[in-house]
């Protein structure tokens, strides 16, 4: 069942759990003409900032991610306990079952937080936003968090960057090709506001990297890109055809 227009007063979202993935890091952004090492680096890089700006944002309570790479899941174990108890977000690893694609994985991470947080709302985001960061998150979730259901676009206006929702009604996800009209029709309410044009920014490709730069502020992302350029010419990142 989808619940659609704005939600009562009463239930104005005002902490939430974010549900985001991380697919197989051989097989993340194959759509980057970049060599399969730094293409694991570079995923791996957004996924953790993704996550730790997430974390940092006052209004999460917890941020799950589903990932079947134990290499990814004992980093963000890391960055969960390196937050420490004074952290605003908890961040906890849920194994991803097997034979599911994208949107199934979100499914599941968010039934997990209907069971484990049934107060809060909830949130799926994929885990490839460099430029989000904490102030920018909660900026998200408090243009959506007045609807029953809220999906906010990528940069293309085509793809979806965070689907929003009560935990205990799910609409369900639609991530992939034109997931930002297939949420829309779903009964999600669409937010387009310029302050959140850098979040908007996920990455799939060399010109997607060069259009994002601008806003990129996680630091591992920048990171890694510093070394990128010492291995790969930055004029690679203005090759790619239109």
């Amino acid at each position: 069942m989808t619940w659609s227009g704005d939600r009562p007063a009463s239930l104005v979202a005002d902490r939430w759990v974010v549900v985001t993935a991380v697919k197989s890091l051989d097989a993340a952004k194959t759509r980057l003409a970049l060599a399969a090492p730094q293409r694991r680096d570079l995923a791996c890089a957004m996924a953790l900032d993704t996550i730790a700006a997430a974390a940092g944002c006052r209004a999460v309570a917890a941020v799950l991610v589903v990932t079947a790479n134990d290499h990814v899941a004992r980093l963000v174990a890391r960055l969960g306990a390196s937050a420490g108890p004074t952290a605003d977000a908890s961040v906890h690893v849920l194994a991803d079952e097997p034979g599911g694609g994208l949107n199934a994985v979100f499914s599941y991470g968010l039934g997990v937080a209907a069971t484990a947080y049934p107060d809060h709302a909830a949130a799926a985001m994929p885990a490839d936003l460099p430029c989000l960061d904490s102030d920018g998150m909660g900026l998200a979730l408090g243009l959506s968090g007045a609807h029953a259901s809220a999906v906010v676009p990528d940069a293309n206006g085509t793809g979806t960057v965070l689907l929003t929702q009560p935990t205990h009604n799910l609409v369900r996800p639609r991530f992939g090709t034109r997931s930002f009209a297939a949420h829309v029709a779903a009964g999600a309410r669409p937010i387009i506001d310029p302050r959140l044009r850098p979040m908007r920014h996920d990455i799939d490709t060399l010109r997607d990297l060069h259009r994002a730069a601008p806003w990129i502020t996680g630091p591992r992302t920048l990171a890694c890109l510093d070394r990128l350029s010492v291995n790969r010419p930055r004029i690679a990142l203005e090759r790619e055809p239109a």
